[in-house]
């Protein structure tokens, strides 16, 4: 299972940032079947022959709407950060909404930001990674989450220790790093 999120209110910025398309296409290419899930806002105002594009690719499209709603209301001390930060807090919580919802049983789970290509299968990197977790953040971003509800409930307990005070949290973080 591959997913990837991603928030937009442009199209054009959209598809040049984020290009789901080609991520998926590149999956594709290297004879990839697994499942892609797209969890993405406003799937309604996409451009209908974006959809489809993204439909021919076998990518399972989910609406998530609530991205800043959930911040505000249920994190209100990160109510002052920009849209785009919330998002990438918040992306978490929809992975995790949709494996309860959807696949409680998942293992290996891949989840990349939408401006990565694969050369290779990630089968491959299921292969090598099995039984480990990683995050590796930086621009774009790869997670292998070999039990994703396990890490994602961690993150969900750390998340709302900081969703109650970034500033308490990122202080304790610098005295650490001395």
């Amino acid at each position: 299972m591959i997913f990837t999120v991603a928030w937009w209110n442009n199209f054009s910025k959209f598809v040049a940032d984020s290009p789901i398309h080609l991520l998926a296409a590149s999956i594709r290419a290297t004879g990839c079947r697994e499942k892609i899930i797209l969890l993405i806002n406003d799937v309604n105002k996409l451009p209908e022959d974006y959809y489809l594009l993204l439909n021919s690719l076998d990518v399972k499209i989910v609406n998530v709407d609530q991205m800043t709603s959930i911040i505000t209301s249920g994190y209100p001390a990160l109510a002052s950060l920009n849209f785009y930060e919330m998002a990438c807090f918040v992306r978490w919580l929809f992975i995790e909404r949709y494996l309860r919802q959807y696949d409680e049983r998942a293992k290996d789970v891949l989840i990349v930001d939408g401006d990565v290509l694969f050369l290779v299968s990630p089968g491959l990197l299921r292969q090598a990674f099995s039984g480990r977790t990683f995050v590796l953040q930086g621009c774009p971003a790869i997670t292998f989450l070999s039990e994703p509800l396990e890490w994602l409930d961690e993150y969900l307990q750390s998340f709302g220790v900081f969703g109650r005070s970034p500033k308490a949290v990122s202080e304790a973080l610098a005295i650490d790093k001395e």
